[in-house]
């Protein structure tokens, strides 16, 4: 049995939400990483598991239907795989 390592090389910039709603979602969803340290995450996460991220998070913050409706738009446009799966990489 061997051990294969890798090295994360690229990344593919996504903009920066212009809606502060959205904003704010976002940095709530780097809270969900499964991988972090200071000033970083990194996380893999499924199409349903974001949007369960997004009903947790419209609750808690009261969120409007237009609000929540921003976010899922915002969701929607990022780059799923053809599994409905991303990785994302936040950097602050």
């Amino acid at each position: 049995m061997g051990l294969d390592i890798s090295t994360f090389t690229t990344t593919s910039p996504i903009e920066r939400p212009e809606l502060l709603i959205v904003y704010e979602f976002a940095q709530a969803l780097a809270g969900e990483c499964s991988c972090f340290g200071e000033g970083q995450a990194f996380g893999w996460f499924t199409r349903e598991g974001v949007m369960k991220v997004l009903d947790a998070h419209a609750i808690s913050e009261h969120l409007t239907h237009r609000e929540k409706v921003q976010i899922q738009d915002w969701i929607n446009s990022l780059p799923w795989n053809e599994h409905n799966g991303i990785q994302l990489y936040f950097n602050w």
